[in-house]
């Protein structure tokens, strides 16, 4: 989706500087209210990516530098995931009264874009089936549970500031708050170290002295002063509503004395109850362009089977094959690829072996052609980086790819029993 440039600065600086603060009143919870809105958190991800049919996700952020407001920006978002449509409304504003909107629709047949400055509606109308996609559990991502320990580490004993009040109904509210004198030195540390970071990453962006949004430059005595937070979880362990707010101060260059407060609100509404209907452009400013879009999926249970190269050396000025590479695909569903892949060496050459002969993959579809995995964690890392299959919808072959260590071959031939 497209966006308008100032508010994806704006809302990458927020974001930024929120880290800590949702952070931190996400982990300064006793040990039992910790455990319950780290499954909270966790239950309302699962939800929202895998299991309900349809949803709003309403957020504001608001930025404020000595009570006075530099920024405010208010995102809606519809999901339906039943008919894949995705709405988004966003409304930005600042300091000096200017106000932006912007506003995406997606299903898998159209993308409407809505440029404000010339007042006019982008229409891209796929040829072919477009597949439309919700925002991915990070909780599934294979660091969750690394960057989770550090929160963990970096928050320490910050887990008796909280009231859980359990409700009739089965559901509970979260509520915690930290002054200047019970935040620890580490923790001011990472949030300096976050606050300089979105600093260089605006200058980096080259934001210029006429933009709305004046940040001011704090790069001295920077300090939590305040953070505080409340979270609202139903009897089915979705956060129907989190706020969060932190006030962070420090010196600008001139010695000047600044408090920044930053609030987050972010709500959970119309669960399977949400409608998301295609914009009526009757009357509108219109662009329309044809795009072939992503063609219907290649990806299907026919390649299940077995797959193999030769492992080729040269020697003698001449190329031996002194083993073969395998991949099995076990299993195919609409979302993930799994099998494994494996090498078998001739007797004599078994010292070739290198260190990724053999592993497991559960790989994600990411469009009709092609699965991306990552590194299996439960055994020695094999390769880096993102890698994974390309399905030959022609051939019924297919290729491996990423950035495997050593020599390898990417081809793969379907081994055919008959």
């Amino acid at each position: 989706m497209k966006r308008n440039k100032k508010a994806i600065m704006a809302l990458s600086f927020c974001v930024g500087a929120a880290m800590f603060v949702t952070t931190a009143f996400a982990d300064i919870t006793s040990k039992t209210g910790y455990d319950q809105l780290k499954d909270a958190i966790k239950t309302t991800a699962e939800n929202c990516t895998e299991k309900l049919q349809n949803y709003t996700l309403d957020g504001t952020i608001t930025l404020k530098d000595n009570g006075n407001v530099l920024v405010t920006t208010s995102t809606t978002t519809k999901f339906d995931r039943a008919s894949e449509k995705v709405e988004d409304i966003t409304t930005t504003e600042y300091a000096d009264g200017k106000k932006e909107s912007g506003y995406n629709y997606r299903d898998s047949k159209n993308s409407i874009y809505y440029n404000q400055q010339n007042d006019t509606y982008y229409v891209t109308e796929f040829t072919n089936k477009n597949y439309v996609r919700d925002f991915k559990n990070p909780f599934r991502e294979d660091v969750a549970g690394d960057v989770e320990k550090i929160f963990d580490a970096v928050v320490g004993n910050l887990k008796d500031y909280v009231i859980v009040n359990e409700k009739e109904d089965g559901s509970k509210e979260l509520t915690g708050s930290l002054n200047e004198a019970q935040i620890p030195v580490l923790v001011n540390a990472v949030s300096s170290f976050i606050f300089k970071q979105a600093i260089h990453d605006q200058a980096r962006l080259h934001v210029g002295a006429n933009d709305p949004i004046k940040f001011p430059q704090i790069t001295d005595g920077i300090f939590v002063k305040k953070v505080k937070g409340k979270a609202d979880v139903n009897k089915d362990g979705i956060i129907e509503s989190m706020l969060a707010s932190g006030i962070l101060s420090g010196k600008d260059k001139d010695g000047n004395l600044h408090e920044l407060e930053l609030e987050i609100l972010g709500k959970v509404m119309d669960i399977n109850a949400t409608t998301v209907t295609k914009p009526d452009l009757t009357g509108k400013k219109v662009e329309k362009s044809t795009d072939r879009g992503m063609e219907e999926k290649v990806i299907s249970k026919k390649f299940i089977g077995k797959y193999k190269n030769d492992i080729v050396i040269q020697k003698d000025e001449k190329f031996i094959k002194i083993g073969e590479r395998f991949v099995e695909i076990v299993g195919i569903d609409d979302k993930h690829v799994t099998g494994r892949y494996y090498e078998q060496y001739k007797q004599g050459y078994e010292n070739y072996e290198n260190k990724m002969n053999e592993f497991k993959f559960d790989a994600e579809i990411m469009d009709p052609y092609r699965a991306e995995f990552n590194a299996p964690t439960d055994t020695e890392e094999k390769f880096e980086g993102k890698n994974g299959i390309h399905f030959d919808s022609s051939s019924g072959n297919i290729m491996m790819y990423g950035s495997f260590k050593g020599p390898f071959k990417s081809e793969f031939n379907r081994v055919f029993e008959n």
